[in-house]
């Protein structure tokens, strides 16, 4: 894991991988996690394309939150 930044809530923003799978990249195309982008510019530069590639990728193809009608994003939620 790592830590490129915390954010307000004082939680850590980070790069995970678990053996060379990264983990960010795997939540995101699977549409198990958006990519947000106040912190994703934090990451080092290929990791950060990475995230925002498998974003486009969940969204053209409907998966997870992509595929729900009403998905809210968390942050327009609060």
């Amino acid at each position: 894991m790592l830590v490129v930044d915390v954010d307000r809530y004082r939680r850590a923003v980070a790069c995970v991988y678990v053996g060379d799978a990264f983990v960010n990249e795997t939540m995101v195309r699977r549409g198990m996690a958006y990519a947000y982008h106040q912190y994703i510019k934090t990451l080092p530069a290929p990791e950060r394309e990475r995230v925002l590639n498998a974003e486009r990728e969940a969204k053209r193809a409907g998966v997870g939150v992509w595929g729900l009608r009403d998905a809210e994003l968390p942050a327009d939620y609060r």
